[in-house]
């Protein structure tokens, strides 16, 4: 009967806090996951979906691949632009079917989802947590139950809200709900309240550098792995104990609360975020060299603690380029994981690869040999062989060598120029007056003065003069050198 009084306060508080979000923020040491708000006004926030449409609140989840638990814990405030906003909202449908969303692929399972709202919330919008499934666990933060709607918990399978040992009155005669009878619990659809220590146990600093085992009731112990666990205990324990563990190479260094103790007693309840920090017992250097100093060479080495990362970058001299590091990886700027030893990462640079043309003056008169593709510095040999009633000149950057040897540095483009035996020479080619002009898919040669006019194409094959198409041809005037003449049609 008291929900239904809710229901009418709650739905005008939410009418504003239902549409899409404003902005979303990673939790301070969270487990990876992304949480969206709307803006209520210029202090406060409700937690909501990113869209209407969108299947659920949170994205980029990181759930962990041995446990399969998540644990969310909602902040008490965010900071958005600068401005700091109370979460005092949980809006309409935020966590909906929240449960049955977020499925693990690697366990092909639903991962079980534990929470925490924080005692900043004073209400929970309709269908927030409707259809959710057994896997998911409320837990409140507060002693003072947060106004709900009738639908708040719609659907879901016998949900258990957990609440702060010593509240749990509170809960039952605001909510209507029964307390939880551990002895005697139904399987229905029905809602319960169950007191409960909780515990925020943090390693966001220890993942693979140690791990805390926590001990209560004299017998109970629990090894925390993940970066953030939500520990519950039943409310007739007055103490636990936590011990932190280093893993090799590493060794504790103090708890968030500044002791230096590696085992501590904690008095509950508690409600801070407990904290163990581990730091590596060495340094370890990481040289980055290059394989040949000339070609190239590496910054980013130095000194670092294990599970750092070393940037390292490879910087190739002109007419080189990187290849790769000595272990095969070709990342460039490459980011290194610092193991528990001294390390040598070696670049390797190669020449770049220039191209070597070799044309003729005229493909009648002779041919070349030894263009294509070099390294830098690489020698290439091009050679000009003329035909039968012609002789080879010259190169068109004027070497009379043949063959003609030289080291490769950049892209040539080299034409041999080839003279018919007893005609033109080198000055009469410069001095010819001959246009060659194209109309109507014609090449037509002014200044031919009655000689024979011969058109090839790039093949040598002799072609009419008539509607020829786009391309490259060779024009053969008399005993003159032939003519490269494109035609663009």
């Amino acid at each position: 009967m008291k929900k239904v009084l809710f229901t009418l306060a709650i739905s005008l508080l939410l009418s504003i806090a239902t549409k899409a979000q404003d902005f979303s923020a990673v939790p301070f040491n969270g487990n990876g996951y992304e949480i969206y708000y709307s803006i209520i006004d210029a202090n406060h926030v409700a937690v909501t979906r990113p869209a209407l449409n969108h299947p659920y609140i949170l994205k980029d989840t990181l759930v962990d691949d041995w446990w399969r638990f998540l644990d969310i814990i909602i902040p008490d405030s965010v900071v958005h632009d600068g401005h700091s906003y109370c979460v005092s909202v949980i809006a309409d449908s935020a966590f909906a079917h929240v449960g049955y969303t977020w499925y693990d692929v690697v366990y092909g399972s639903e991962p079980y989802l534990s929470i925490s709202l924080p005692s900043t919330i004073t209400s929970i919008g309709s269908y927030a947590f409707a259809n959710d499934s057994a896997n998911v666990s409320i837990y409140m933060r507060g002693s003072t139950p947060p106004m709900i709607a009738t639908t708040t918990f719609s659907g879901s399978s016998r949900s258990i809200i957990n609440v702060p040992c010593g509240s749990e009155t509170n809960y039952t005669s605001a909510w209507d709900m029964p307390l939880l009878d551990i002895n005697h619990v139904t399987t229905d659809s029905s809602q319960y309240i169950s007191p409960l220590h909780t515990l925020y146990i943090n390693d966001i600093s220890t993942r693979n550098r140690g791990y805390i085992t926590i001990q209560y009731n004299n017998n109970y112990v629990y090894y925390v792995y993940r970066e953030i666990s939500l520990t519950a205990v039943d409310c007739s324990t007055s103490s636990i104990k936590l011990w932190a563990t280093p893993d090799s190479g590493f060794h504790f260094s103090h708890w968030g609360n500044g002791s230096t103790l590696d085992t501590i007693t904690v008095n509950l309840p508690y409600t801070g975020l407990l904290y163990a920090y581990f730091e590596s017992n060495g340094v370890y250097t990481v040289d980055a060299v290059s394989a040949d100093t000339t070609r190239g060479y590496t910054i980013g080495g130095g000194q670092f603690h294990y599970g750092d990362t070393a940037v390292l970058t490879a910087i190739a001299s002109e007419h080189y380029h990187f290849s790769h590091w000595n272990d095969g990886n070709t990342d460039n700027p490459r980011y290194y994981i610092v193991q528990f030893q001294n390390e040598t990462i070696t670049a390797f640079f190669v020449p770049d690869s220039y191209t070597v043309t070799a044309t003729t003056n005229d493909i009648t008169a002779g041919n070349v040999f030894g263009g294509g593709q070099f390294e830098y510095g690489v020698p290439c040999t091009l050679e000009a062989t003329a035909y039968s009633g012609y002789h080879f000149a010259q190169w068109s950057n004027g070497t009379t060598y043949n063959p003609y040897t030289f080291a490769v540095v950049e892209d040539v483009d080299l034409t041999a120029i080839f003279l018919a035996d007893g005609g033109a020479g080198i000055a009469d080619i410069a001095n010819d007056r001959m246009l060659f002009v194209v109309q109507d898919g014609k090449i037509i040669v002014e200044g031919a003065n009655g000689e024979s006019v011969f058109i090839y194409d790039t093949e040598g094959r002799l072609v009419s003069n008539n509607m020829l198409q786009t391309g490259t041809y060779f024009v053969k005037v008399g005993n003159h050198p032939a003519r490269k003449v494109i035609l663009i049609r």
